[in-house]
């Protein structure tokens, strides 16, 4: 759910801060900025409910975290080549890093669920077996 809420505020913010009336450079730096900003604010609100609820991180959400680690680095390294030194060469890496990120969510999402669903049908199985 924390993850569904990430997206959905970051890809509102990007795209209110693209029609802005802003000259290019400054829209690229407030882009990347923001990108990094939500990352940050994703991974700290992960470890807050985490430790407010008292549980280990399951394996699930150490993998979404790892999956931002990349991205939030090939954003620096565009916040920079892109903002401040408008260099384009590193774009396509970042781009590739973004697709493949945006490819391993729904696969860590989709994974968690089939676990789920396997251990209560192990549960119920186990159950039946039992009367």
């Amino acid at each position: 759910m924390t993850l569904f809420v990430m997206q959905l505020i970051d890809h509102i913010l990007q795209y209110s801060l693209v029609a802005l009336d802003l000259d290019y450079v400054v829209r690229r730096r407030l882009f990347y900025f923001s990108r990094l900003f939500s990352i940050g604010i994703f991974i700290v609100s992960v470890v807050a409910l985490h430790s407010l609820r008292g549980c280990s991180f399951s394996r699930y959400s150490r993998a979404i975290v790892y999956v931002l680690l990349p991205i939030s680095t090939t954003t620096l390294i565009q916040l920079v080549l892109r903002g401040y030194l408008d260099i384009e060469v590193f774009r396509p890496w970042h781009r590739l890093v973004a697709c493949i990120s945006q490819l391993a969510y729904p696969i860590i999402i989709f994974s968690f669920i089939a676990s789920q669903l396997y251990a209560d049908f192990k549960q119920r199985a186990s159950r039946r077996a039992a009367q």
